[in-house]
Parts: structure tokens; sequence; C-alpha cells
């Protein structure tokens, strides 16, 4: 593939740049701390990849923020998960797969003489004009984070992603998230299910399991107090006079 572990956008150190001003918008839009940054950027000099990859492997952020805030740092469009998924045969067969892995890119699909594609850099001119000179189309690029093109290289193309880049559970990178699931309903207590028992869906208290009164009256609640104390009044009743001795 044509980017190494220390990934750069356009090369000639201009990767750095980039990756303080990603770190920078991210942080000033609250979506990660200065702590969480400075933990990525070490990760970073020990592993390499981008600096969005580092900060979804420590969990720090997901993929669809991540694509999202650099979709608006370059100004370009974001390859959305369904695009991706949904890749036909017809438009796969367009390109090579080693054609796609050295240009770092996935057809999404053909409008017309126009082929939109999901890149790592979208604004790397000379991979859209050689892509364009090969398919004989005009390409409209589109940004995909670097763990979900890696991803969807390896499920179309079949090209084995790097060690390094093997971290993640697929189903982070390449499934939409699942909502969390709700709070189940609490169980019935055990005096609930002594008074009321195993009532099916519409048996109304009372009836049996054929539907007539139920042969045995249902006992009633304990009887309360004739006359409770009236202690939160403070009025108490008085007890009997006692007899002088």
């Amino acid at each position: 593939m044509r980017f190494a572990a220390s990934s750069k956008l356009w090369g000639n150190g201009k990767e750095v740049a980039v990756a303080e001003n990603i770190g920078t918008l991210l942080t000033r839009k609250g979506l990660i701390t200065p702590k969480q940054l400075d933990e990525a950027v070490a990760a970073q000099k020990i592993y390499g990849g981008r600096l969005g990859t580092c900060l979804v492997e420590l969990d720090y952020l997901d993929l669809e923020t991540l694509g999202a805030v650099l979709g608006e740092q370059l100004r370009v469009p974001v390859a959305t998960l369904a695009a991706l998924q949904g890749v036909s045969k017809h438009t796969l067969l367009l390109i090579s797969a080693d054609l796609a892995d050295t240009l770092n890119f996935v057809p999404l699909s053909v409008e017309g003489r126009r082929l939109k594609v999901a890149m790592l850099s979208p604004q790397d001119l000379e991979a859209c004009e050689t892509l364009g000179f090969r398919t004989g189309l005009r390409i409209v690029p589109c940004l995909v984070p670097e763990l979900r093109l890696l991803a969807f290289l390896e499920r179309h193309y079949g090209v084995t992603r790097n060690a390094r880049y093997i971290r993640l559970a697929p189903e982070k990178v390449v499934e939409p998230r699942r909502a969390a699931p709700g709070p189940s309903a609490p169980a019935p207590d055990a005096g609930a299910r002594k008074m009321f028992g195993t009532l099916k869906a519409g048996q109304l208290l009372g009836e049996d399991a054929e539907g007539q009164p139920a042969s045995a009256p249902v006992a009633p609640p304990p009887r309360l107090l004739a006359q409770p104390l009236r202690a939160v009044s403070g009025s108490i009743p008085a007890g009997p006079a006692r007899r002088k001795v």
C-alpha cells in the first residue's frame, strides 16, 4: 500500500500539521480531552497510523464521529457505512485489487460518467488523475477513515490488513452501531406472586384458567386497626385514670 505506518496525508512533513489540526479540532469540540489526545499522540509514535485511528483504537472516539470531523476539516463528503456495504459487483469489477490497494480507495457507485470512490486522502489529486485515466470516468472522491478503508479493502478485494491494524473487533469497523439495550422489566416480588399467582394474558383476577370464577375466594387483606393512634397530629388517647391508694 502507498501509505506506511506513519501515514502521511500529502507527504513533505505535512502530516504533522494535519494531525495537530485534527487533534485541536476534536479537543475544541469537546469530543476528546487533552489527556486523551496526549495518549493518542504517544500511541501514534509507537505504533504508527493516523491520529484518528489511534483515538478509535483507544476507544476515545468512534468511527462515525471521526469521519464527520475529518470531513468538516477537509471540506469533503464522507462515505457512509451503507454505501461501503452496498457496493455492487459490477462497480467492484471496474477496479483491480492491486489498483485499489495501491491508491488506497474503494469504489462506491457509478452515476453516468462519474465514479464515486471512498479514499483515505480525497485531496490526493495525483491518485484521482491516475484512477480517472485508468477507468475513463470522472472521479468524485469521498473521505473514509483509515480503519474502515482497510476493512473494506479486505472485504471487497481480499487485501490483507497489516497486523498493526487488526486490533478492533470487525463489527466495530464494518457494522453499524447498535443501540444499547433498554432496562429490563423488574421481576415481580414474592408478595405479588403469592397474591396473583400466574395469570394468563387477558385473564382477570378471580377467574380460573377456563375463564370461570375461581372455586376458592381470595383471602381478604388483614383487618385494619379500628382506632389507630394519632401520633402524627400529637393527639394520643389518654389511658384509664389511676385510683388513689
